[in-house]
This record gives structure tokens, sequence and C-alpha cells, in this order.
């Protein structure tokens, strides 16, 4: 993890307006702990939460969520910080696994609320790596599956099928 990384809860003020923003949205104590959920506290993403994905014990990627400060709301690492790309990871898979079914869903807040089985994909579409990580998944675990993209009209009905057929 990146050295100005502060797992939550952490008694600043920064990790405690991290806390207050989280259960706004409605995250529990318990996922904060289970996705080892922090933030930034110092440096360009100071003020950003940190949204880890884990393969095992490993983190693989992260997005850093704005939650005080002003600019862009996601931010991505740069490219080659991390093991793996957006477009190469889900995040909550390995869970969901465990409850055999999975809810993919567009970002991190959304699998949050489809607690336990919600994964998100990071955008609206599933690429060739993440189709084979959800693959290999069902290869170890029969799995039932949910494709339950954003209502906001920037997601077709086409492209929730498209997803659901691949599937």
């Amino acid at each position: 993890a990146p050295s100005d990384y502060r797992r939550l809860p952490h008694d600043s003020v920064l990790g405690r307006d991290a806390s207050a923003y989280l259960a706004g949205r409605g995250v529990t104590e318990d996922q904060i702990a289970t996705h080892r959920i922090g933030f930034f506290s110092t440096g360009p993403l100071a003020g950003c939460l940190m949204l880890p994905v884990y393969d095992g014990d490993v983190m693989v990627y992260y997005v850093a969520r704005a939650f005080a400060r002003p600019g862009r709301r996601y931010i991505n690492p740069k490219n080659g910080e991390m093991m793996r790309t957006a477009s190469e990871c889900l995040f909550n898979l390995g869970i969901a696994e465990l409850y055999g079914r999975v809810t993919l869903v567009e970002g991190y807040f959304d699998a949050l609320a489809e607690s336990p089985t919600g994964v998100a994909m990071f955008g609206t579409s599933l690429s060739e790596t993440q189709f084979a990580l959800l693959a290999a998944a069902a290869r170890r675990r029969s799995l039932t599956g949910t494709v339950k993209l954003d209502g906001d009209g920037t997601v077709s009905d086409a492209k929730v099928f498209e997803i659901a057929k691949r599937l």
C-alpha cells in the first residue's frame, strides 16, 4: 500500500471525517474492516478514501475517492503503480464466491450496498480478464449471478443483456 495510506478507524480529524463520510454512504464498520478501507493522510491524494482491491492477502488495485477535497471524485492509480489495472480485477469476488452468488455492479460503493455478494467491475463493461476471473471462480464453486448496473440512464438495457449473456 502507498506509504500515506492509513487504515480506519483512525483517531485524527481526517480519519474521523473519512469514517463519517462512509457512514453517510451506508458503509458499516464491518465492511470497513473486512475490505481494509482507509484514507490518504498526506500527499497528492490527501482527503481521499483508499478503496482497495485484494486478491487473497495481496492488494492488487485501489480506487481513491475524494471526501474532503475539491476536484475529481475518483482517481485511479498511475499506470504501473499497482499489480493490476481496473479492467484486470474485480472487487469482492472472493467473498461473493464464498456465498455462491455474484451480483455484478459498476462501482465499489454499489458492491458494498449489495454486501456480501456485490462484485464491482469498475465501469459498465466486463473485460476479457474480468470474465476469466468470474469463470475461474465458477469452476471452483457453483455460482449464480445477477447483473445490476446503475439505473442512471447511462447504461442501456442492451448493455446489461450483453453482459448477462456473456455470463
